[in-house]
This record gives C-alpha cells, sequence and structure tokens, in this order.
C-alpha cells in the first residue's frame, strides 16, 4: 500500500514529462527549441505563484474562485498607482489582494459559510466593479517605464524563487502548513487536537491574496494595462494547475506545496503544443475544460465522496 501511494506521488511529474515527449514529436521539435521554451517560462511565472497561494486553501479542503476577478481589480488599482509610484503600486495591490483574502477567509472561518460560494460572489462582484470602474475608460494602460523595468526574465525569477522560498517554509516546516493539512484531514479532530481552525482558515486566505497581488503586479508588468477581461477564468487554470499537479481536491495530508509549479509547467506545455499545432483559443478552452474534468473524476475515483468547506 505504501509503495503505491509513493509512486502515486511521481504521477504528475511522469504526466509532464509524457506530454513534453508528445508535443515535441507532434510538433516536430518546435516546442522544445529555447525561444520557446523559454515562453513557457514567461506564461507560467503569473500561474505558479497565484497557485502556490491557493494551494494553502484547497489544502484546507476549501476552494478559492475568486483570484481571476481579484487580479482584474488589482490591476486596475495598479495601473494608477504606478503613475504616482511603482513602489504604491506594488504596495496597494498586495494589500487589495490581502484585504479580500481576510474577507473571503473571515467569512468562511467565522461565518461559516461554504468556500465555493463565499468566493463565486466574491468573483462576481470584483469582476461587477472592474467592469463599473472601467466603463467609460476601457482599458487603462501603465506607464510605459513600468514595463521596462519589470517585465525582465530575472525579476521574475527573484520574485517567484522568494514566493518559493517563504511558502515552503510555510507549508512544511511552520506550524501554519501542518495545521492546513490536519485540517483539510479533519476538521472535527484537528480542533480537538488543539487546533484553531478559523485562524488557520483565515491565514490561508490571506496568503492565496498576497499572492494573487504579486501575480497581478507580474501580469501588468507583462501586459501594461488593465482591461475589463484582465484575468478572466483565471481561477479554472489554478483550479486545473492543482489537480494537475496531483494535489488532492479535498484537501488533507496529501498536499503539496510543489502541485501548483509542476500543474502550471504541465498545462501550459499542453496549451502552447496545441498553439503551434494550430489549436485557436475555443479549442484550448475546451481542452483545458476536459482535462479538469478527467482529473477531478480520477480524483473522486480514488477518494469517494468530494466534501468542498
Amino acid at each position: 500500500m505504501r509503495a503505491k501511494s509513493n509512486i502515486s506521488r511521481f504521477v504528475p511529474f511522469l504526466a509532464f514529462i509524457l506530454i513534453l515527449i508528445v508535443f515535441s514529436i507532434l510538433t516536430q521539435g518546435k516546442l522544445i527549441v529555447p525561444s520557446n521554451l523559454s515562453l513557457i517560462l514567461e506564461q507560467s511565472f503569473v500561474l505558479i505563484i497565484l497557485s502556490i497561494g491557493v494551494t494553502f486553501v484547497m489544502t484546507l479542503g476549501c476552494l478559492d474562485f475568486s483570484q481571476g476577478s481579484l487580479v482584474a481589480i488589482c490591476t486596475l488599482a495598479g495601473v494608477y498607482a504606478a503613475k504616482q509610484s511603482f513602489l504604491l503600486a506594488a504596495v496597494v495591490m498586495i494589500g487589495i489582494g490581502l484585504l479580500v483574502g481576510f474577507l473571503n477567509g473571515f467569512m468562511v472561518a467565522k461565518l461559516k459559510m461554504q468556500s465555493f460560494i463565499v468566493t463565486i460572489c466574491m468573483m462576481v462582484i470584483l469582476r461587477g466593479l472592474t467592469i463599473y470602474l472601467m466603463t467609460s475608460t476601457g482599458a487603462v494602460a501603465a506607464p510605459l517605464d513600468f514595463s521596462k523595468t519589470f517585465d525582465n526574465l530575472w525579476f521574475k525569477i527573484m520574485v517567484l524563487t522568494i514566493v518559493l522560498v517563504v511558502s515552503i517554509y510555510l507549508f512544511n516546516f511552520a506550524k501554519l502548513g501542518k495545521q492546513c493539512r490536519a485540517v483539510g484531514a479533519g476538521e472535527l479532530a484537528a480542533i480537538y487536537a488543539g487546533v484553531n481552525a478559523s485562524r488557520v482558515k483565515i491565514f490561508s486566505f490571506c496568503i492565496a491574496g498576497i499572492t494573487c497581488g504579486l501575480g497581478a503586479f507580474l501580469l501588468m508588468a507583462r501586459t501594461g494595462v488593465a482591461a475589463p477581461a484582465t484575468g478572466q477564468l483565471l481561477e479554472t487554470d489554478i483550479l486545473t494547475v492543482l489537480v494537475l499537479g496531483g494535489l488532492p481536491v479535498t484537501g488533507g495530508m496529501n498536499s503539496k506545496i510543489w502541485c501548483g509549479v509542476i500543474g502550471a509547467l504541465t498545462l501550459n506545455v499542453l496549451s502552447n503544443g496545441l498553439v503551434i499545432l494550430g489549436a485557436n483559443a475555443a479549442v484550448l478552452q475546451l481542452a483545458k475544460g476536459l482535462i479538469f474534468l478527467v482529473a477531478v473524476a480520477a480524483v473522486r475515483e480514488k477518494q469517494g465522496n468530494l466534501v468542498i468547506k
């Protein structure tokens, strides 16, 4: 039984390698040329950072559907703040992410509302607010110097490295990660063991909000604009990434921080390969939806009925 469990941990890695090999063959090597690998890496930074934050939430057995809309409102606020100061833009974006994360966590932990209901409502509110604020202006551009300063590979690697180091420490070595896994495995048992489940939930949603602000900062540096459609469907990409990376939808002890990294790379290799083969946006979205359904079905087969908190 233990040997089977150990083997299952490597399935996401094996799936990534298999997809890389298959699309390398189908695209006649175009997928793995250095310029395209660099593009895949560039496309993965934001998704990895966002997914790492949501890992804390999903480990609890909760979901967060507000991420895409939160990226949109953070980007809009960041564009205007960047006209005053780039540092102010970073503080504002992370601050908004933290605030929304706290509100999500508070409603889930203290008001005992289900996470998917809370975050879907937050998604609708934030998206509606973004569209309302941009009705008269349309897309809003950030200062040109902003992209010139921050849209570079080394800065993104530095941000991702910091997020990874801090997250690995919190998840694997600090109390927070152990308590997240305990709550995900069995909230009542964790409470009896002395875990403050409400505080753990609030902290976890706050982390997801902070990483969302950081991801929005990098996305704004890359695109240079805030638009009504910014971050649209990003929440489903994050869930797909985490499930592809092997994170159980119900959370618990088998959750790992690297799931977001391997899942984001897998999804972007798949998407990039399909684009090279001539697939359009509709086909890409269909493929992502099918992958998510298959992955969730596979998890349900192993874990029985899914219970989302």
